[in-house]
């Protein structure tokens, strides 16, 4: 399955710039590469996303928070985190409870959808959790919106909705 998430990846990178490059008017040889203002290489949103499912599947809450928008009102919905959580420190909390329950798990995510314009851009796709805690694959849907902040990109909003039938 890693091997068609790449696949996904890389289609829905070429997506995006098309998007960003589509609406800025130049392509993408023309464009110089963003800075931070300190001058480091921001990235892009598809780096950021893809850290995010690596620090799920690893558990890891501190990378998770990294990744989080503390200044725009971050606001997930997870119904294995409770069903809304306002603010970075109940989503750390809610992430260490719903780690704590699923043990090891195997984090998939297929039917990426990547759009975007300017400093935005939003996600959508199908997931899977395999946990041997858990027992039944957990399949469900997502969206996510990124911001372009100072030091790169931060999920403001996340949307994660379970769906048995897989649909």
């Amino acid at each position: 399955m890693r091997s068609l998430t790449c696949v996904l990846r890389v289609a829905s990178c070429i997506a995006l710039t098309t998007t960003l490059h589509a609406c800025s008017g130049s392509t993408p040889d023309e464009l110089p590469p963003e800075r931070s203002p300190r001058g480091e290489p921001q990235g892009d949103p598809l780096d950021a996303h893809s850290g995010l499912q690596s620090a799920l599947e690893a558990a890891d809450v501190e990378a998770v928070a990294s990744l989080l928008d503390p200044s725009a009102g971050l606001l997930i919905f997870h119904p294995r985190l409770g069903s809304r959580i306002d603010g970075i420190t109940q989503a750390e909390r809610g992430f260490e409870r719903m780690f704590r329950a699923l043990g090891s798990a195997e984090w998939t995510e297929v039917h990426t959808r990547v759009d975007g314009q300017d400093d935005v851009a939003w996600f959508t796709y199908h997931f899977a959790i395999e946990s041997p805690s858990v027992g039944e694959p957990i399949l469900g849907r997502a969206t996510e919106i990124w911001m372009r902040r100072p030091g790169g990109w931060k999920l403001t909003h996340g949307h994660w909705s379970e769906d048995p039938d897989g649909t």
